[in-house]
């Protein structure tokens, strides 16, 4: 459990690094390690949904809160914490806004 608990510790660290230097991509990658290491996480779960979110996947990143969900509540009997809730709820909205501002279909050229 030492060594478990010093990679978990180092690979944080490496997370929050990589945040700060808006290393969106390679954060995910270690997140994700992360959950590997303990799917039990909360946060990591939410950092990682705010990553995805970040990187334009908020589909994805709103799978990772079912997951999240799914895990808290098979392996620990407990509902997502109210921050996940909200996260998820941010999510949807920003999601919703980025579809509503695409731009129109610029491949219906009509003529040449």
């Amino acid at each position: 459990m030492i060594w478990q608990d010093f990679i978990e510790q180092v690979l944080q660290r490496g997370l929050e690094l990589l945040i700060s230097e808006q290393q969106y991509t390679t954060a995910i990658t270690i997140a994700r390690r992360l959950l590997a290491l303990d799917p039990t996480a909360e946060e990591t779960h939410r950092q990682l949904m705010r990553l995805l979110a970040l990187a334009g996947q908020f589909n994805t990143a709103l799978e990772q809160f079912s997951e999240c969900q799914q895990i808290l509540k098979t392996q620990l009997g407990v509902d997502v914490m109210p921050e996940t809730l909200l996260l998820r709820d941010r999510i949807l909205q920003v999601r919703t806004t980025a579809q509503n501002n695409l731009p129109q279909d610029q491949s219906l050229f009509i003529g040449r």
